[in-house]
Order: structure tokens, then C-alpha cells, then sequence
């Protein structure tokens, strides 16, 4: 707004951030991947030591449900806040790996593997 007041002859010189460029927010998506390959690992761990088949509940099926539905989505969200931040500048350029493809597919299959260690603490609450 106060480029419209501005009293200078001449065309305005470009300030040196107009030709820098963005892209996709990493941290959150590295997060993301590590939030998968936990409830994975939690899930696997849970699974093995036979989680849902006692009226016990595993703490490994309760940490996959954890993070893989609450954690991962929430994380998710994040990701996809800062990346329509970044787009929405103009100056966004879209990585090759096509980063919105990866992380719908790591929050899916995050998802999937806090869907079985829900799955098993439902059972052990349902033998209880």
C-alpha cells in the first residue's frame, strides 16, 4: 500500500526478494515420514506380540494408533498450511518428486497402519 504513495520519479527497482524463489516446506514432510515408519514399526511390533488377542492392551498398538491417525494427520495439516502459504506467492516452483503426491501417500499409509493398532486395542477392550 505504500508503493500507491510513493512521489519518485521512475520505475520502482525490484527489492532483491521479488527474484528469490520457494518450494515445498521439507521439515514437515520429513516429519511426516518419520511419523509413518513409526506406526508401521509400532503396528509390526504390536501384530508380533500378539496385540488384540488378550484382554490386555498394548502400549505398541496404542503408540501406532497414536501416531499414525492423531500425529500423522495433524502433521499432515501442517505440511499442507505452509505448502498453500508458499504457492499462493507466485514464486512457488514444484519440486520434481512431486511432494503433494508423497505426502497424501505417507499420511495414507500412516493412516492404514493406526486403522490395525486401533484395531487391536479394540479387540482387547472388546475381550475385557
Amino acid at each position: 500500500m505504500s508503493d500507491l504513495l510513493d512521489r519518485s520519479a521512475g520505475p520502482r527497482s525490484p527489492s532483491p526478494d521479488e527474484d528469490a524463489t520457494t518450494t515445498t516446506p521439507m521439515v514437515p514432510l520429513v516429519m511426516l515420514l518419520i511419523t509413518t515408519a513409526v506406526a508401521i514399526a509400532c503396528a509390526l511390533l504390536a501384530y508380533t506380540d500378539d496385540a488384540g488377542t488378550t484382554d490386555e492392551v498394548s502400549t505398541m498398538a496404542v503408540a501406532a494408533w497414536g501416531f499414525g491417525s492423531l500425529v500423522g494427520l495433524l502433521v499432515f495439516g501442517w505440511w499442507g498450511l505452509l505448502d498453500s502459504q508458499r504457492r499462493s506467492t507466485g514464486t512457488y516452483v514444484e519440486p520434481s518428486f512431486r511432494p503433494r503426491l508423497v505426502a497424501g501417500v505417507l499420511v495414507a499409509v500412516g493412516w492404514v497402519a493406526g486403522l490395525g493398532g486401533a484395531l487391536m486395542v479394540g479387540l482387547s477392550v472388546a475381550r475385557a
